[in-house]
């Protein structure tokens, strides 16, 4: 509520969204995100919080065009270097490195999970 009381203190949605993923709550994480994003659009800060959150929501379509959108935004946010934000201490290369390996993990397994299917069918073992 404080928050919303104070315009001012934007940094801090990204503050506590990041405190939120570590807690595992990446629901609402997601939502300071946005609201981050929505009042600084043009800052990496927001879209690298929505990144983790959308990662820790399994949703890692959403976590790579977040995280490869905040990669894309301009120097109006202090940086460590040109991929670590500063509030939020995520390397986003790193972040979008891992989105990429959950992803393709599922879809390896769905394409095995497939490959059983069809083969079993061709046996006559699966039935529909």
């Amino acid at each position: 509520a404080a928050l919303n009381a104070d315009k001012t203190r934007i940094h801090l949605y990204a503050k506590r969204a990041a405190a939120q993923c570590k807690m595992g709550f990446f629901d609402k994480a997601d939502q300071d995100g946005t609201q981050y994003t929505n009042m600084r659009p043009d800052s990496p800060t927001g879209f690298c919080v929505r990144g983790v959150a959308e990662h820790g929501k399994g949703n890692y379509n959403r976590s790579i065009a977040n995280f490869t959108e905040g990669m894309e935004k301009g120097p109006d946010v202090v940086m460590f270097d040109k991929t670590r934000v500063w509030s939020t201490g995520t390397d986003m290369r790193a972040a979008l490195a891992a989105a990429n390996a959950s992803r393709d993990k599922i879809a390896k397994a769905a394409r095995v999970a497939n490959q059983h299917a069809v083969h079993w069918r061709s046996v006559g073992e699966y039935k529909r």
